[in-house]
């Protein structure tokens, strides 16, 4: 699960017809172009996550060419939309946090609470009103999208990428499952834990901004108080099973000795061979490394899915 913030904390995705359009039409243009499957998302006001499988291992390349894609066409939309404010970026200065999900029980649960999200945190009070980008496993039922090139950023004359197409598909490991069986299961899951988060939200006196508030929002605004900051910012997820997640924890401080060593003998001039799962050494400086060893890992054992549709 891959989660980004604007900068600030400000509503800059505030949703409207232009965002909306901008948000898909570069998400499925980088899931294309880096093969990324896509299984959940949510677009909120100042954030988004999105829940999808690396098949590549180029998420940071995908991730980098869809933040900066959104941003400058949000950049040109909202100039043109309020000349008299001033805004310089649209992301804040930390990169995207992904947080890897290691087993079944994990997708399960970050799929729920992407496609919850905006009933957590008291927006609407039912995920099917929220106004702006949210994808789920309903839609996995969907034949594939088509959204147009929005006016900002992109070369209009490419008559190529003058559409954008692209689909939301079930994790490649719920294969073997039925899909229509697959997707009322989410289903009765999704309304079951709505409901829990609208009686817990009433039980605490606390109501949802709604629909029209929503979109009423000035995109400059951001948030009353400070974000809270934990000490822990987690980097794997195991839906509830404590001797996965140790497995994973230990797995991830192994790969990060082995990185060390490998790094601290590479900016010394020797040759090195980095972990399995170094992407910016692999990729960009052309560094050797071991075979990925993802024995831990029970998504990574499962088969894979075909790749996603060309957009």
């Amino acid at each position: 699960m891959v989660t980004r913030t604007c900068d600030l904390r400000r509503f800059y995705l505030r949703p409207d017809p232009v965002v909306d359009q901008i948000v898909r039409y570069c998400l499925f243009r980088a899931a294309a172009k880096y093969e990324v499957l896509l299984h959940a998302v949510i677009f909120e006001s100042n954030h988004f996550h999105l829940v999808l499988t690396d098949t590549t291992g180029r998420l940071d390349e995908f991730m980098a060419w869809l933040d900066r894609c959104i941003a400058k066409c949000l950049l040109g939309y909202l100039r043109e939309q309020y000349p008299d404010r001033y805004i310089e970026t649209i992301w804040c200065d930390e990169s995207y946090n992904d947080l890897l999900l290691t087993n079944h029980a994990a997708v399960r649960d970050k799929i729920r609470y992407t496609v919850l999200n905006c009933v957590k945190d008291r927006l609407v009070a039912k995920y099917k009103q929220w106004p702006g980008v949210l994808h789920g496993p309903a839609d996995w039922l969907e034949p594939p999208m088509e959204v147009g090139r929005p006016k900002y950023f992109f070369d209009q004359t490419i008559e190529k990428y003058a559409v954008a197409k692209g689909r939301f598909v079930p994790p490649p490991q719920f294969g073997d499952r039925p899909l229509e069986g697959l997707v009322e299961d989410f289903r009765q899951q999704l309304n079951a834990r709505q409901l829990e988060m609208v009686a817990e939200a009433r039980a605490a006196g606390e109501s949802f901004l709604g629909v029209k508030k929503i979109l009423a929002t000035d995109p400059f605004d951001a948030p009353d108080g400070v974000r809270p900051k934990g000490r822990r910012k987690p980097t794997v997820a195991a839906g509830g099973d404590r001797e996965a997640y140790k497995q994973a924890v230990s797995a991830v401080r192994e790969y990060r000795r082995q990185y060390r060593e490998a790094w601290q003998s590479y900016s010394r001039g020797f040759e090195a061979t980095f972990p399995g799962g170094t992407l910016l050494m692999r990729h960009r400086h052309r560094q050797p490394c071991e075979p990925l060893d993802c024995w831990w890992c029970v998504l990574a054992r499962c088969p894979a899915m075909p790749p996603p549709v060309p957009g």
